[in-house]
């Protein structure tokens, strides 16, 4: 069984240097609006799936927190079912926390985002405005702008004449973007870490470019009143030469030298991936192209840049070894370099084709290491599936229409006389547990959770479709829109905080910038002890 355990004792097992897992069950929206630092979210929507793909040990301890409604005791017991074994949930949740005097944090990925705001402080991290940008681009300076985010979010809009190069490729491809070293390097992202970040690294590889990050990224170029540029694609990557492989390989041996990465050898990282007894992350900081070409099988794709960025989707378990691999070592020791002054047991093993078993080299997995429709669930019997043209019949029916898709895809268009909801939500859903009832979700994966908690509650006959819009508009099934249908206070999967900050509203875009720029304030005496920023 389950313990509970105060605030206090929540927030001093943050600080110990054993393995602990403090995660929020809230779902995004509500964890959004504020979170409890260093706690990760697991959505109680997703919790089981999410447990498998983050390797969380079922002998770890695990610490649950909600919004004090009940949720954790329902994720205990459905962990505790799946024999994870040390349990605790924190007495009265996240209002309890915030009546015992600890911070509480807005946003996403909030550890990341604070960690950049100390690096730009503590090593006066050199940058240039939207309006000194617009300046240099119309004079005579040679110069490159280095949009250091993925290239999905370069797709969508960037600063014009920017080449796309996701930061951890910076270091690793700065060779064959700039030949001469008298070039400036500017550095943008969307808001402000990735600049700064992506600025810092190639100031700590020692390039001698003149290198700065943009302020406030693409949301101060719009606030600067500068047009945005939308839909570009990135330009391909050259081949690298043997002259420029044996150079990236050099600068992660620097790097690794002058920041004190730890590496390990191949046989190191075996032995550590079989013990029971400690968690071992293996991540792959390469593309995605290039990890889908060929990796170690146990790895994980996380691009480096990504890694940095957003820590907690990958690394769950504070106190877990985590090891990062590459090809030459540049791009794992640029990561390692940073996930190590957040506070992370950090290790490099650069991997060697040649000297892995062919059968532990793969190539064409899935990016996320993993295909969630190969779960298993504690499900009687397999729910069945309906097509979108089986569809028609069943409305015509009468059946129960549960639609589990995000609250936003639910008002922008969903089936006639379905009802949204979510996991945490199902047990309020006005139904009749002795008819059919169909759940609408995206995946199978996701129906199969909400459906355990129905049946619990005497559901008699689940079936399910993974259709959307466009097949059931195809199928001639009758949809309709509701503009406030969730209402807000229900949408609690959606983060309405500053939400449309891309799509040209400045107030919120300002408002973004505000909360990044005021998190290190926020941050206690304990909180800021976990970052051990490193300056040359």
């Amino acid at each position: 069984m389950w313990k509970t355990i105060d605030a206090a004792e929540a927030k001093n097992r943050i600080y110990l240097p054993d393995e602990f897992a403090f995660v929020d069950v809230r779902e995004a929206g509500e964890f959004g609006e504020g979170q409890a630092l260093f706690s990760i979210n697991i959505p109680y929507s997703r919790l089981e799936l999410e447990f498998q793909r983050r390797q969380i040990r079922q002998a770890i301890p695990i610490t649950l927190i909600d919004g004090g409604n009940g949720i954790a005791e329902k994720a205990a017991q459905q962990l505790q079912d799946q024999h994870f074994s040390d349990i605790s949930i924190v007495d009265g949740g996240i209002r309890a926390w915030e009546q015992a005097g600890f911070n509480l944090f807005k946003g996403v990925h909030v550890p990341s985002k604070a960690f950049g705001e100390l690096v730009e402080i503590e090593n006066g991290t050199p940058h240039i405005s939207a309006q000194q940008l617009q300046e240099l681009k119309q004079g005579d300076e040679e110069f490159v702008i280095l949009d250091g985010r993925t290239p999905e979010e370069y797709r969508k809009m960037t600063i014009p004449g920017a080449r796309c190069c996701p930061n951890a490729e910076l270091g690793h491809r700065l060779s064959q973007i700039v030949a001469d070293s008298s070039t400036k390097i500017v550095v943008n992202c969307a808001g402000r870490t990735r600049s700064i970040i992506g600025a810092q690294s190639l100031i700590h590889m020692g390039f001698e470019n003149p290198i700065v990050a943009l302020e406030n990224g693409t949301q101060g170029w719009q606030l600067a009143g500068l047009d945005l540029e939308f839909g570009t694609g990135p330009e391909p990557f050259s081949n690298f030469s043997n002259a420029q492989i044996e150079l990236s390989r050099k600068r992660g041996a620097r790097l690794r030298k002058s920041f004190d990465i730890p590496t390990i050898q191949l046989s190191d990282l075996k032995q550590w991936l079989s013990d029971k007894e400690r968690t071992t992350y293996l991540l792959d900081v390469r593309t995605v192209e290039e990890f889908n070409d060929g990796h170690f099988k146990p790895a994980i794709h996380a691009p480096g840049g990504q890694l940095v960025q957003a820590t907690d989707n990958w690394i769950t378990v504070r106190g877990a070894r985590t090891v990062l691999v590459d090809d030459t070592g540049l791009r794992s020791s640029a990561t390692a370099m940073w996930l190590r002054q957040m506070g992370h047991d950090v290790y490099v093993c650069a991997l060697d084709e040649n000297k892995i078993e062919a059968d532990a080299w793969i190539g064409g997995a899935t990016a996320s290491g993993g295909d969630e429709e190969t779960n298993v669930f504690r499900i009687p019997n397999s729910l069945p599936e309906v097509s979108a043209k089986e569809l028609g019949k069943l409305q015509n029916d009468a059946i129960q229409i549960i639609d589990l898709r995000s609250s936003m895809d639910f008002r922008e268009c969903h089936l006639e006389g379905a009802m949204w909801s979510i996991r945490p939500k199902i047990s309020q859903c006005n139904v009749d547990m002795s008819k059919d009832i169909l759940l609408i979700s995206e995946t199978k994966s996701i129906a199969e959770l909400a459906a355990i908690d129905l049946l619990s509650l005497g559901a008699q006959k689940i079936c399910t479709s993974h259709s959307g819009p466009s097949q059931w508009k195809q199928a001639g099934l009758t949809v309709t829109s509701t503009e406030n249908n969730p209402p807000d206070e229900d949408a609690i999967d959606y983060l309405f905080f500053v939400h449309d900050r891309h799509k040209g509203n400045l107030a919120a875009a300002q408002a973004y910038l505000d909360w990044e720029t005021g998190l290190v304030e926020q941050l206690d005496a304990h909180e800021r002890s976990v970052f051990k920023i490193k300056t040359l």
